[in-house]
């Protein structure tokens, strides 16, 4: 025998061994001590066969792993390929009927003959059909291309071990090839709608309407590809286990003429392998960019929605709408992602008997992204309160009016739909009269008393609250009250118009602040003169730009780190934060040309702080008389109160909002108050000086950092 020969000979018998070695393992053992199970419901899944198919008798739970049997005159045996199947390879006999007798039952079949077809022509219809098939996979990435090459390094291995067969292995194993191969021709067929990726950019098989008519489309095609599948993927594994029942595996070294039906069945396999694997690529490259992609709208929508709306001013909803992946429960969504999921479970079983050979089955993803409404996403009605008109929205600002002048609750419902996906609910809510902008100032005595004074706007007289005290006329609140600490303060006019704030009071000589309203959202904040510059003496809470177009509140950290344009979010993006700490931006918003403060504000440049830094003694203790005093927000390193060397002399009234780092983590709540600027670093790229004060020192750092973080934002008047 010629060298090369017995090498292809040798490799033959090395790879059918693996493959048998692999799927020959039965799901449970037969003592010898076990006695037959005598099962009365068996039933054939067909009754017209042909020869050597491979057909599978249907029956209980209970079976041994083989059954001796005829069928007609040639005896056969049985093999259990599942907990509730039997299978056998229709032998060889005469057209006609044919009795199968075995221990379990007598059934009754009708056979007609498989014709061997012609080598050759088999030969060219595979590789055309294989070259054909190949041409629709896709190859842009250097996973498919390696795909592609091994599908092709497959093939040619499979023509030459075909060739070592003798002409009788040759014959038995294209008629086993012929009887099956329906299966494997039904996958290629089945793939036909799935002729590009699964994006609505360039996927030609489904309406490009919306997310969800498009990806249930594709999900539809991917399930009729997954049964398709199915049937390859069990006809494979059953070849396997055919050919390794129809022979013993040993010896080996007997040569390819000892291993009978098992190098013909191991020859068929390989041959519809081939048929099949192409196939499979392309369900492959659609398969996976369908589980990867974000289409799902996701039902958080009105996990936190605003509630509170002034009258006849436009109010953000605060929804929170985002695009998600497809699970394993989402079968509600439509009846063609429920046919995908229930396919793709049928797939599994035997998909995972295929490993070695197909990879590992996918599994669904678990990734979201946000996304926008626009006006025409959201629609308004239902609102419960005759007093309450619906004036409008746009995107997500709606407008409500009190009719009345009093503040009225109502409830309303509120419509989104967004790609074809329709979320709606009933929300409670309360709509304030459109009252003037009430100021006022806060002092505490030395005796630990606290006067709330120099009230202006709106119509005297006013009444008054602290902590959440009944109202009183009086203006002092006795005390003791503990300095640095944070109170909720109201103020009402004679027309019941209230303002309320919450706090922070101290012995300071900070009591008596003016006050300045940013139009944009009603938000009142201290100012206070230190030197020749007046600066807020609070963080700004702005959410919009100073033209009104919103600022994009981002709370996904890989959306925080890969942003490069304006973004604003609440430390650890807890809303409870705002009120005593303000927001924190990115430096993107900050520089904007759209204006982050208010109209005759700005952002400091690094000048200007060091202006600030040096009027106050310099960086060794400028922190000092900078930040509040006391230790309710300065809670310092390991939630250990410590704030050093703060004395609020300067009325600047930093508190230690943290920051958010280029990664989007959180960090440095209550031992760090770091503010931006807008001059760029000239020494490292990318990087721009901002304002630090932290906990342990009295002084201030006035350093470069990234653009990803997020910080705090002082205002500086013009």
């Amino acid at each position: 025998m010629p060298a090369q020969k017995q090498f292809y000979m040798q490799y033959l018998k090395f790879v059918l061994l693996m493959f048998l070695l692999f799927f020959l393992q039965p799901s449970c053992k037969k003592t010898d001590k076990e006695e037959p199970v005598v099962i009365k419901e068996v039933v054939a899944e067909k009754k017209n066969v042909k020869t050597y198919e491979i057909v599978d008798i249907i029956t209980k739970q209970g079976l041994s792993d083989k059954y001796n049997a005829t069928f007609g005159s040639l005896s056969i045996e049985l093999i259990k390929t599942s907990d509730t199947t039997l299978s056998f390879y229709v032998p060889d006999v005469a057209e006609g009927s044919a009795t199968l007798k075995f221990a379990l039952a007598t059934l009754d079949f009708n056979v007609s003959k498989t014709i061997a077809p012609e080598e050759n022509v088999v030969i060219t219809t595979l590789n055309q059909n294989f070259n054909a098939q190949l041409q629709t996979v896709p190859s842009s990435t250097p996973e498919q291309t390696a795909d592609i090459d091994s599908a092709k390094r497959l093939r040619q291995d499979v023509l030459e071990l075909f060739k070592l067969l003798t002409p009788e292995q040759k014959t038995e194993a294209l008629l086993i090839y012929e009887a099956n191969k329906a299966a494997f021709q039904e996958l290629a067929n089945s793939l036909k709608d799935l002729d590009a990726g699964t994006t609505m950019r360039i996927q030609s098989a489904c309406p490009k309407t919306n997310f969800k008519n498009f990806y249930s489309c594709t999900g539809k095609n991917l399930g009729d590809a997954s049964q398709a599948l199915k049937n390859s993927f069990k006809r494979l594994s059953k070849l396997l286990l055919m050919s390794a029942a129809s022979a013993s595996l040993a010896p080996f070294s007997l040569g390819l003429s000892s291993f009978g039906a098992v190098v013909s069945g191991g020859a068929a396999f390989y041959l519809s392998l081939t048929e099949t694997f192409p196939a499979f690529l392309k369900f492959k490259n659609a398969l996976f960019p369908y589980l990867e992609a974000r289409w799902v709208f996701s039902k958080a929508l009105f996990e936190v929605v605003v509630a509170d709306f002034n009258s006849e001013v436009s109010t953000n909803l605060n929804l929170a709408p985002k695009f998600r992946t497809l699970t394993a429960a989402d079968g509600a969504v439509d009846a063609g992602v429920d046919f995908f999921i229930n396919s793709m479970k049928s797939l599994e079983e035997y998909w995972n008997k295929l490993t070695a050979i197909f990879g590992q089955y996918p599994s669904y993803k678990n990734n979201e992204t946000a996304t926008t409404l626009a006006t025409a996403d959201i629609t308004i009605s239902g609102v419960s309160n005759p007093s309450v008109q619906y004036v409008g929205h746009t995107n997500q600002s709606v407008t409500f009016k009190s009719t009345s002048g009093k503040n009225e609750s109502f409830s309303y419902k509120v419509k989104v739909t967004k790609e074809g996906f329709v979320e709606e609910k009933t929300l409670s809510a309360l709509v304030k009269v459109n009252c003037p902008t009430i100021t006022f100032s806060t002092n505490m005595g030395a005796d630990g008393s606290i006067a709330i004074q120099n009230v202006q706007g709106g119509v005297a007289p006013y009444m008054y609250s602290l902590a959440n005290s009944p109202y009183q006329s009086n203006i002092i609140f006795v005390g003791p009250y503990v300095s640095g600490n944070s109170y909720l303060v109201k103020v009402k006019d004679a027309n019941n118009c209230e303002t309320t704030e919450t706090r922070i009071i101290s012995k300071e000589p900070c009591g008596n602040f003016a006050n300045i309203t940013d139009a944009r959202d009603g938000e009142v904040y201290k100012i206070v003169q230190i030197g020749s510059q007046t600066w807020f003496a609070e963080n700004l809470r702005a959410s919009k730009y100073r033209n009104n177009a919103p600022i994009t509140n981002i709370t996904d950290n890989t959306q925080w780190t890969n942003n490069t344009s304006g973004g604003w979010c609440y430390n650890k993006n807890d809303p409870a934060y705002n009120g005593v700490y303000g927001k924190l931006y990115n430096w993107y918003a900050v520089v904007n040309t759209a204006q982050i403060c208010p109209a005759g504000w700005h952002v400091p440049t690094y000048a200007e702080w060091t202006t600030l830094v040096n009027y106050l003694g310099g960086t060794e203790v400028a922190g000092g008389k900078m930040k509040t005093t006391g230790t309710q927000y300065w809670v310092g390193s390991f939630d250990t109160p410590f704030n050093k060397d703060a004395t609020n002399s300067s009325c600047f009234s930093a508190l230690p909002g943290g920051s958010r780092d280029q990664f989007g983590d959180f960090g440095f709540l209550g031992s760090m108050a770091g503010f931006w600027s807008v001059t760029e670093s000239g020494t490292v790229n990318n990087y721009v000086w901002t304002c630090n004060l932290r906990y342990e020192t009295g002084g201030s750092d006035l350093y470069d950092i990234n653009k990803e973080f997020g910080l705090s934002v002082r205002c500086l008047k013009d």
